[in-house]
């Protein structure tokens, strides 16, 4: 997996802009960790995660898990992206009640190895770089899927990968919008591309 490199809207404060909600869980970023391949690779192929702290009444807790950026769940809950030791990106529900943490499962094109999944917690929706996903006819593209039962709302044409390289996905503002910069694969790739979400 090659560097990853994206810019974080959440710097030590509560929810992305645009993100909150009123059920918000508080959180801020506590540590900043590098994750690096199994068996070496180097910094060329290391990727940026961190510590999250949640609130529990008074006092900071740090959560164990070494996560991207949380998103609400629009029920009190957060939504972690956990990076493993493998680099695999897996999903966790964190309850603050309960200071728990469960697995979420995600859908079945959704690939840990080979994509950083996008939520848009207003709408409560996942977009992730799928290899093969039959329900959208795509091959190799990016898929919008909407929690928490994972129904299928959109889908990019295919396209074409390039070895490693991994599609750097973004929402626009408003979460009508999936934008992603594809590998460039030959000169007449554009540079940025998107998807309308109905």
């Amino acid at each position: 997996m090659k560097t990853i490199l994206w810019t974080l809207a959440v710097l030590g404060s509560t929810s992305a802009a645009g993100q909150a909600r009123p059920d918000t869980v508080d959180w801020r970023l506590a540590d900043t960790v590098w994750v690096y391949p199994p068996g070496g690779g180097g910094c060329c192929y290391s990727l940026r995660a961190f510590r999250i702290a949640v609130r529990s009444g008074t006092r900071w807790d740090t959560l164990s898990p070494v996560s991207l950026p949380p998103a609400q769940l629009g029920d009190g809950t957060l939504l972690l992206r956990v990076v493993t030791k493998e680099q695999q990106i897996v999903l966790q529900r964190y309850s603050p009640p309960r200071h728990s943490l469960t697995a979420v499962r995600a859908p079945t094109s959704y690939n840990p190895r080979m994509t950083l999944p996008v939520f848009f917690a207003p709408r409560t929706l996942l977009a992730y770089a799928a290899e093969n996903d039959t329900a959208a006819g795509i091959g190799y593209g990016v898929v919008v899927r909407q929690w928490p039962g994972w129904k299928l709302v959109a889908w990019s044409p295919e396209i074409e990968g390039c070895g490693d390289t991994l599609l750097e996905i973004e929402w626009n503002a408003d979460g009508t919008y999936v934008r992603w910069y594809p590998p460039k694969c030959t000169p007449e790739t554009p540079s940025v591309d998107s998807i309308k979400v109905p």
